[in-house]
């Protein structure tokens, strides 16, 4: 007979939308949707489901998992309104603002506005997402 019983080892996200990308973050998890942006404070002892998650923003998300990364002490990424960085304060900050018309009036896909202007594509074919 076991001596003692362990804790579940996992936690659940409530999102709205699938995972998109997970970045470390000062011994803390980042977790996006294409919308949503939580943080998973990680317990101090071996039991992962006894941290604390909280919803840092319900309307910036995270385009995918090559979109994220954590550099010089802060997570910088892109989502489909412009491009963020999370810092000490935990709250997300735009780093693109100059340019957020480039997020929301022109550009759906960077990569297929780049192929169409080089003359690798006519877009009549299944472009990349």
């Amino acid at each position: 007979m076991a001596a003692h019983v362990t804790a579940d080892n996992f936690f659940t996200v409530p999102t709205r939308e699938e995972i998109t990308a997970i970045e470390s973050f000062m011994d803390n998890v980042v977790i996006f949707t294409p919308s949503e942006t939580w943080i998973y404070r990680l317990s101090k002892g071996d039991v992962a489901s006894q941290g604390a998650l909280t919803k840092v923003s319900d309307d910036i998300g995270c385009s995918g998992s090559n979109a994220a990364i954590n550099a010089a002490g802060s997570v910088i990424w892109a989502g489909a309104t412009g491009v963020f960085v999370l810092g000490n304060e935990l709250e997300p900050q735009e780093l693109s603002k100059g340019i957020t018309r480039a997020f929301s009036d022109f550009i759906t896909s960077p990569l297929s506005s780049y192929m169409l202007q080089s003359g690798w594509t006519d877009l009549t074919t299944q472009q990349p997402a």
